[in-house]
């Protein structure tokens, strides 16, 4: 029997603020969350150097160890989709081309065209971005290699920011890709959120394999600012999820099959808000 080699591994400082002074929080699936002592951004520490190959495997948006099956919930995650996008173009001062940050199959981009931008996306997955493309134009790469001519009235990071290697390169690079006045909308895990304080290394978002950073109010705010943005909406935002991907995640490890329901259960969606940040942010400058 062969074994897998270990990951080579890591060690990061604090993209925000550069300090290395942190904190054990918790330790998950073999790896360590710590906190930054300056700005509170949580993050993992030391982490594997290979962050981005999950996401060549096509299997990424249906293995059980990420998404069940993203496609097969698709109502659900646009019922999330929608509600920030009311309030993106609430603060967006004209609706022009909209750049989705981890398009996946091109859901949000689909439900960005039925308000009135012309939507783009970024995805690393080959299936992913095939399917993006239905709804527009999509590039398979990452967003700090971008070298477009096309300027922005939105650039969106939802459910995206907290898997960067860098996330402060990936704004810097949002700053530049955006118009004068443009918006970026930010959807990331709390860590000090109710929930997952009280859930601590049960949080469903606790992810250390893909999730690489966490935020608080604070250290989004901070984040934004740094590299170029005026907050201008910070408050909490809710996940679109069927009743069929909330009961697999609850029932995880258990042994208990939701074979022959799965497809009813995938009818009933909700909106779930459980504390997690929503921010909107307008360019500077």
């Amino acid at each position: 029997m062969t074994t897998s080699p270990e990951p080579e591994i890591e060690h990061v400082e604090c993209p925000t603020c550069g300090s290395r002074g942190q904190e054990h929080i918790y330790r998950k699936d073999g790896w360590n969350i710590v906190r930054c002592l300056s700005c509170r951004l949580a993050m993992v520490n030391p982490r594997r150097k290979d962050c981005l190959e999950i996401y060549e495997d096509d299997d990424y948006f249906s293995h059980e160890d990420y998404y069940y099956d993203y496609e097969g919930n698709k109502a659900a995650y646009q019922k999330g989709f929608r509600s920030k996008l009311k309030l993106i173009s609430r603060h967006c001062s004209h609706k022009g081309k909209l750049l989705d940050i981890g398009a996946a199959y091109g859901f949000f981009m689909e439900d960005a065209a039925s308000y009135g931008f012309e939507p783009y996306g970024v995805e690393l997955s080959a299936k992913a971005a095939e399917h993006a493309r239905r709804h527009g134009e999509v590039y398979q790469k990452p967003l700090t290699e971008l070298n477009i001519e096309d300027r922005f009235s939105v650039i969106s990071f939802i459910d995206s920011l907290e898997h960067f290697e860098q996330p402060t390169a990936g704004l810097l690079k949002a700053h530049e890709l955006l118009e004068d006045q443009g918006i970026v909308a930010v959807m990331v895990p709390n860590i000090d959120s109710l929930f997952a304080r009280l859930t601590k290394t049960n949080w469903h978002l606790l992810l250390p394999e893909e999730h690489l950073f966490y935020f608080n109010p604070k250290s989004i705010r901070l984040m934004l600012e740094k590299t170029g943005f005026d907050v201008i909406h910070l408050g909490t935002g809710g996940y679109g999820r069927s009743m069929d991907e909330i009961l697999r995640v609850l029932l995880r490890g258990k042994g208990i099959s939701l074979f022959g329901v799965d497809k009813l259960l995938r009818k009933i969606t909700l909106e779930v808000n459980l504390g997690d940040i929503f921010a909107i942010a307008r360019k500077a400058g």
